[in-house]
């Protein structure tokens, strides 16, 4: 038989509770380590997001609008003398086509505002073959022309010969025979013609290098949209604010969730005669008056991953970033 030896010994109480503090003492700092790698990892994820929706919409959006005021060949003079005729009526503030920039203010630093700009499609551009033979007849163009096929009833066109610039709607289905009625009465999703008639004979003398271009126009704003999360409960329900773009004959269509705010400013060239150079940054109400000065628009906007807005249930105030970038307009500050 074996006998234990007489000075074998365990642990005493008090080393046992030194041990299990020890041990708790350790396990707290590992799980703290391991939460602020968790943060770490999440607001790395979070910023990651953000950067990547920043390029998205900073490109999206110098895209539409750094061709503002393109409208062929048409005439733009420093003075605001533009001639520019448009019949198109609507209610939707994006068919104005005599006004190439529209904003609206929000009226203040917390409440975003609005911008529309319009432009011609070059890649949509054809010449007249036959004169007008009266100011309400129809636009003669070659059926052949790669561009004639993108046409339709409905869609928005400008005329100019680089003296006057007319914008109408297509009021019939362009066929084999190349013409293009603009009729008044016949209404496309709420938008028709005003008058018939422009000043011009496009087509005949004087003005036979008269040529159609289509035209585009899109406004980007902020909306809001409320997720109730499957519950009855309107305490766990957030909102979520989106940059939303609307274009011609389309829906607003939710372009980046998480954009709390949105500011425009529009540069304005001083300078006589102009250098296509912003001299100064001003609001909507500012520019209006100046708009055959505005060079650039300047756009301010405070971007989360897509988490609900300020004030609402779960948001991490934490992950919104502030950017700021200009746009250069392509296409302003001449006299043609």
């Amino acid at each position: 038989m074996i006998r234990p030896h007489k000075n074998q010994e365990g642990f005493t109480l008090v080393e046992l509770m030194i041990a299990m503090v020890l041990s708790l003492l350790l396990m707290a700092g590992a799980g703290s380590m391991f939460l602020g790698s968790k943060k770490t990892f999440k607001v790395q994820e979070e910023s990651a997001r953000i950067q990547e929706n920043v390029r998205y919409v900073v490109t999206r959006m110098i895209t539409d609008i750094s061709p503002a005021g393109f409208y062929g060949c048409a005439p733009s003079a420093q003075d605001g003398s533009s001639q520019i005729e448009s019949t198109v009526a609507s209610s939707d503030g994006l068919y104005t086509f005599d006004e190439s920039i529209t904003g609206i203010e929000g009226g203040g630093p917390n409440n975003s505002d609005s911008l529309t700009v319009r432009f011609a499609r070059p890649e949509f551009s054809l010449p007249i073959i036959a004169p007008m033979t009266a100011l309400d007849r129809a636009v003669r163009v070659d059926s052949n022309h790669p561009a004639y096929d993108e046409l339709e009833e409905g869609d928005i066109i400008a005329v100019s010969d680089c003296g006057l610039l007319a914008a109408f709607m297509i009021t019939n289905e362009p066929g084999g025979d190349g013409r293009i009625e603009h009729t008044v009465g016949p209404s496309v999703d709420g938008v028709s013609n005003s008058t018939e008639g422009t000043t011009h004979y496009f087509g005949g003398e004087p003005h036979s290098t008269a040529t159609v271009i289509k035209m585009d126009a899109v406004t980007y704003d902020l909306g809001t949209t409320t997720n109730t999360q499957d519950t009855s409960s309107t305490d766990d329900d957030t909102t979520i604010s989106s940059l939303y773009a609307t274009r011609l004959g389309g829906n607003r269509d939710e372009i980046l969730s998480g954009v709390e705010n949105f500011q425009v400013t529009y540069g304005i060239d001083d300078s006589n005669p102009p250098d296509s150079t912003s001299d100064r940054y001003v609001t909507w109400t500012n520019a209006q008056a100046l708009q055959n000065r505005i060079a650039s628009i300047r756009i301010s906007l405070a971007i989360n991953s897509g988490n609900p807005i300020s004030g609402t249930t779960g948001i991490n105030q934490n992950f919104t970033e502030n950017i700021e970038f200009t746009v250069k307009l392509r296409n302003r500050l001449t006299d043609l």
